[in-house]
């Protein structure tokens, strides 16, 4: 079927002001413009974010005024009686899904009718390169009943593969995270005059914690006192506006001991993002998506997690065979230290074995789309 009969409509993440979302939701556009006409939903997302995730893409609001499932919905009914080899295809953001509550639960179930009706009158419906979880009883059935919906629902990490199994959800798949697609504009040049900092405020959500981040910035410490590291700047940053409290409690933790850093106080955006950590020495972070896009600009990210809270990174990380790059909260200082110093003594060689994995993931990604609009 030739490019120009597909259509396909995308609803992007909400969570515009999280750049990493950015990130994941321009590698996926790149990708499916290869395949039909992109039309975004831009109700409620500003032009700066739609402008960077696709500035090629029709808006749904010069078609329609109202939502993207009514307005497939609407097109599909006219399209009934009528001979056309027009396909069309709803493809929902990259991220994560986790939900609690009833009022969750209910709210998912009346979305996978409307996605039922969508499917039953010849739409494609897909999600790839997302993670699930946690989720209540009524919530982990609720998600598995709108698995049902998907012709393609691709999960990102293997501990969401389990917890789809466990439920018996349907049309799942494994497909890597797409920030491993991501080409940037810039990689590294080679410039190492600074380290970067980037934490999150919280173990989850969006209220900051000021008692979350004391045992890591004990350990931070640790790592950053290691041979002749206290003599370069620490460039403390953020690509989401909700760790800026994060952020400036680590440039007062630093500072107090003397350490010359620096705060970045606004949120990165895509392109300076890219900038800032192509030129570092090395990126310590929790967050999953400062870790990757470092590591496609070629600058060694180190994540420095714990287990439970961040589950994502440990889960990619393991399913990658990367995980002697995890700097693990619950391991004992000193095995934090040896591997640090170990992979700082060897970064060449794995920053060449990361980017033979990008290469890997990033085939796996172009695979499973392809096939999709193949069939």
């Amino acid at each position: 079927m030739a490019k120009e009969d597909n259509i396909i409509f995308f609803k992007p993440a909400s969570q515009y002001e999280n750049t990493g979302d950015v990130l994941i939701n321009k590698a996926l556009l790149v990708i499916l413009r290869k395949y039909g006409t992109i039309v975004v939903e831009d109700r409620n997302r500003p032009d700066w974010f739609l402008d960077v995730i696709s500035s090629s893409a029709e808006r749904l609001s010069q078609y329609s005024p109202n939502g993207v499932e009514k307005a497939i919905f609407s097109i599909l009914i006219k399209n009934i009686f009528k001979r056309t080899k027009r396909k069309y295809i709803l493809v929902f953001p990259p991220g994560h899904t986790s939900r609690k509550g009833k009022n969750g639960a209910i709210q998912s179930l009346k979305g996978s009718l409307k996605l039922l009706i969508l499917r039953w009158l010849g739409c494609k419906i897909i999600r790839i390169g997302f993670s699930i979880g946690p989720f209540d009883k009524i919530n982990a059935i609720a998600e598995s009943l709108r698995s049902r919906c998907f012709n393609l629902y691709a999960l990102r990490d293997y501990g969401s593969i389990s917890l789809a199994k466990e439920w018996h959800f349907r049309n799942y798949k494994f497909a890597p995270d797409l920030a491993w697609s991501y080409e940037p504009i810039n990689k590294s040049s080679g410039s190492d005059d600074y380290i970067v900092l980037s934490f999150r405020s919280n173990s989850y959500g969006t209220k900051y914690d000021k008692g979350y981040l004391e045992p890591v910035l004990v350990r931070l410490k640790e790592i950053l006192s290691v041979g002749s590291l206290h003599e370069k700047e620490i460039v403390v940053a953020y690509q989401v506006l909700f760790d800026r409290d994060s952020s400036l409690q680590i440039v007062d933790f630093l500072s107090q001991d003397g350490w010359n850093v620096r705060l970045i106080d606004e949120k990165l955006t895509l392109d300076t993002a890219e900038q800032l950590y192509k030129n570092a020495a090395f990126v310590i972070s929790n967050r999953l998506h400062v870790l990757l896009l470092a590591v496609q600009v070629e600058t060694m990210a180190f994540p420095l997690v714990a287990s439970l809270d961040n589950a994502k990174i440990v889960n990619i990380y393991k399913d990658n065979s990367l995980e002697d790059i995890l700097l693990n909260m619950e391991d004992d200082s000193s095995v934090n230290l040896r591997r640090f110093v170990n992979i700082l003594d060897n970064k060449d060689e794995t920053l060449k074995r990361v980017a033979k994995i990008s290469s890997s993931n990033r085939q796996l990604i172009e695979n499973e789309v392809s096939h999709l609009f193949a069939n």
